[in-house]
């Protein structure tokens, strides 16, 4: 596996904007919260969304947007191009295989990791009988699912977490799986609002698109990995196998 990753100025002085999807996510509930003086959900059903969750996946998915644009204006700053963290070369047969292979390799693994910490009762999420997977009751609940969730979401964190952290990681430390190992504990702490098995869970999915960002050595590949995951989880599972 090919270490010279392009971008030998990179590194991790940046690495605060991996929480800021978290952080404005958590600004603008606690701001509807202070207005109103009681719980958001009612000003979020009004919005039309029929699910609390999927207007927090929306604000996470937009801080994380915002966090990507704010690292496109600091790589200009260094003259460095986008090849720097990723977007370089295309996507192979190979890549794409992989990328449905670590697919599945992640929807193995989900039911394991539950099965593991049920017995020690560490739960997936931080409410009880919540869901990974969201019900789509409304035509705004699809279009924000398909744009943010799907499209804009895992793009952003792949830019983030594996463009720049896990590039940046690799540069910096003689053993590779410290970069692995470092990078999926940052990914993990940008989901603390989640749940703590599933925390967990995402520590380890983490290693599937950083093994194909090393792999290939650029973003594509997990990019596709990511978005198909998505899909499955708050698309697919919901419409097909929750009715």
């Amino acid at each position: 596996m090919n270490n010279d990753l392009e971008a030998p100025k990179l590194r991790l002085k940046w690495v605060y904007l991996s929480w800021v999807g978290m952080a404005f996510s958590s600004l603008i509930i606690g701001m509807i919260a202070a207005v109103v003086q009681g719980p958001p959900e009612p000003v979020v059903t009004k919005l039309g969304i029929s699910n609390f969750s999927i207007f927090a996946i929306v604000l996470y998915s937009f801080g994380s947007t915002i966090a990507v644009m704010i690292l496109f204006y600091l790589l200009k700053r260094q003259r460095m191009n986008l090849a720097a963290i990723g977007f370089r070369g295309k996507l192979t047969y190979q890549g794409m295989l992989l990328s449905i292979l670590g697919l599945v390799v992640a929807f193995i693994l989900y039911p394991v990791i539950e099965a593991a910490l049920s017995p020690i009762g560490i739960p997936m999420f931080w409410r009880g009988g919540a869901s990974s997977a969201l019900r789509l009751s409304t035509l705004p609940d699809m279009a924000l699912i398909l744009a943010f969730a799907v499209l804009l979401g895992p793009i952003a964190e792949e830019i983030i977490f594996r463009g720049y952290i896990l590039n940046a990681l690799s540069r910096q430390t003689k053993k590779l799986i410290a970069a692995y190992i470092w990078s999926a504990l940052i990914f993990a702490s940008a989901h603390l609002f989640v749940g703590p098995g599933t925390i967990i869970f995402i520590f380890f999915w983490s290693f599937i698109p950083s093994f194909l960002f090393l792999r290939f050595r650029n973003l594509y590949p997990g990019i596709i990995m990511h978005i198909l995951n998505n899909f499955i989880t708050y698309v697919a599972f919901p419409l097909w196998w929750l009715d």
